[in-house]
């Protein structure tokens, strides 16, 4: 009896640790809200397009160049850390089609650029060698905003982010900035 227990046992937890081991096939559950971050085929270049969750607790690392796809957002409680040394560009754009890169309320960037490895910002176009911008480029991105809780000018109507967009947008459901 104690035998036929055993067998039982034993044929029941191969059964169980087969079965429970199998890769598991079919479609793979992706949040549609988060952040893609799309490698070129040689892995150089990063494109990040924010779907409206912010980019997270993230590192731009300095080895690769990272193109900013339409408004990424650095969303409360998120730190984007940025590499001495990167490169940062972004998609050409005005208005409701800008790329820029927004920190939120809340958010926060570390970004600490040295002399001989600076973090550079600007337009996907630019061709940069260290130098100077070329003055077609200058100006098709939207560049770096930083919304923080100090008071405005005018406190009592909402805030928009002034040259980012044609309808006035809040920073991810905030409805003051400063």
């Amino acid at each position: 009896m104690k035998t036929k227990f055993l067998i039982i046992s034993a044929f029941l937890f191969n059964i169980v640790f087969t079965f429970s081991s199998c890769e598991k096939t079919g479609p793979l559950v992706i949040d549609e809200n988060a952040t893609e971050f799309s490698k070129s085929a040689d892995e150089s270049t990063i494109t990040v397009t924010d779907k409206g969750q912010g980019v997270g607790n993230y590192t731009f690392t300095s080895d690769k160049t990272w193109i900013l796809n339409g408004l990424v957002f650095v969303n409360k409680n998120q730190t984007l850390t940025i590499e001495a040394g990167a490169l940062i560009k972004g998609k050409p754009g005005t208005n409701e089609n800008a790329s820029a890169l927004i920190v939120a309320r809340g958010g926060k960037i570390n970004a600490v650029g040295t002399a001989t490895a600076p973090i550079v910002f600007t337009a996907e176009a630019d061709n940069y060698e260290g130098t100077t911008v070329a003055k077609e480029v200058q100006g098709l991105w939207g560049g770096i905003i930083i919304l923080g809780n100090a008071t405005t000018n005018n406190p009592n109507t909402d805030k928009a982010i002034e040259g980012a967009m044609a309808v006035p947008i809040l920073a991810k459901g905030t409805k003051l900035m400063g």
